[in-house]
């Protein structure tokens, strides 16, 4: 793993990143982080699409600083952007949306990760929602909005802040996402009700939106 990481062997890459997924979703923990994210930062930017499942991985078996770590790479991916995404990119929007819900329904409230996620977090969906001029096609993309409704789940107050305004519009639209078909996943349909639940609680008071929400 490290010869081909370390030695930028391209046409191995795909298939040993693959390996280390595999190794840490058997094992149920994190190996090989430092050498990922040094082979991501060197040369895997360009073929980030193999590395997302090992991402993912580490938020789900690593501990407080692994997934602080996946964050702060999270972080650097958001400065190499200043100018914001392309959303013609859809394969990188793809990855780092996924990326993010997967860090944010990781979040634990006992854990402190000195506001780094909350942060990542709100960069990310202001930078992914002022990159589409077509805002349909922001709405539209399944993986967006699962970061969304992650948001809804752990961080309300960020996506409140952001959407609180049009929040019964964004119900709406992810009542026609489902309906539509496109949120198939088992994984993604549990986490909407997840975040939906937290709509209902948070908007007690709010009658209308709660009434949305539980519908």
């Amino acid at each position: 793993i490290s010869l081909v990481l370390d030695n930028a062997q391209l046409d191995l890459v795909e298939s040993v990143m693959e390996l280390v997924q595999e190794i840490d979703t058997k094992c149920k923990q994190v190996l090989n982080l430092d050498a990922v994210i040094n082979s991501f930062k060197n040369y895997g930017y360009d073929y980030f699409d193999y590395y997302l499942g090992f991402f993912q991985s580490v938020y789900c078996y690593g501990d407080l600083k692994e997934r602080r770590t996946v964050t702060e790479l999270l972080g650097w991916i958001v400065s190499e952007h200043p100018s914001g995404f392309d959303p013609d990119d859809t394969e990188f929007v793809e990855f780092l949306t996924c990326l993010v819900s997967e860090m944010v329904v990781s979040c634990n409230a006992n854990e402190d990760d000195g506001e780094l996620s909350d942060k990542v977090f709100r960069t990310v969906l202001e930078m992914t929602f002022n990159s589409y001029e077509e805002k349909d096609e922001f709405w539209g993309n399944r993986y967006i909005f699962r970061c969304i409704i992650g948001g809804f789940l752990k961080k309300p107050m960020i996506v409140m802040n952001m959407f609180g305004d049009i929040l019964d519009q964004v119900l709406v639209k992810f009542k026609n996402l489902i309906e539509n078909g496109t949120w198939c996943p088992v994984y993604d349909l549990k986490l909407g009700m997840l975040g939906l639940f937290e709509i209902v609680k948070g908007c007690a008071v709010n009658e209308r939106i709660s009434n949305i929400a539980i519908e």
